[in-house]
């Protein structure tokens, strides 16, 4: 698993959600993407091999993991057919995240 994928899941979703009828959704998500595209390039500059969330950054991610399930659970209530790719690409930006705290819980 790899950050980038979870970047690209969070992007897709902004993509698919059309931006004049659900501009403020459409701006959250991409503040989120903004959000995981900052880190990697912070890890990128700070040259440190591997691209990952260390553990000194729980509650970043706690935060991240609540307004990630706070925009999905929005979508979902607006209850619009139009959303259903952008709600598809949360809801495996969200297995993903899930998939990685199951990960760091074996270390």
């Amino acid at each position: 698993m790899h950050i980038k994928s979870f970047l690209s899941y969070i992007q897709q979703a902004a993509e698919s959600i059309d931006k004049e009828k659900h501009s403020e959704l459409y701006t959250k998500v991409s503040m989120l993407a903004k959000t995981v595209g900052d880190f990697i390039e912070r890890k990128t500059a700070q040259k440190t091999g591997a691209v990952g969330i260390s553990e000194k950054c729980k509650e970043a991610r706690k935060k991240f993991a609540m307004e990630l399930s706070s925009v999905h659970k929005e979508m979902k209530e607006a209850n619009d057919s139009a959303l259903s790719d952008a709600v598809e690409h949360i809801d495996l930006a969200i297995q993903f995240m899930q998939k990685m705290e199951d990960l760091r819980g074996l270390n």
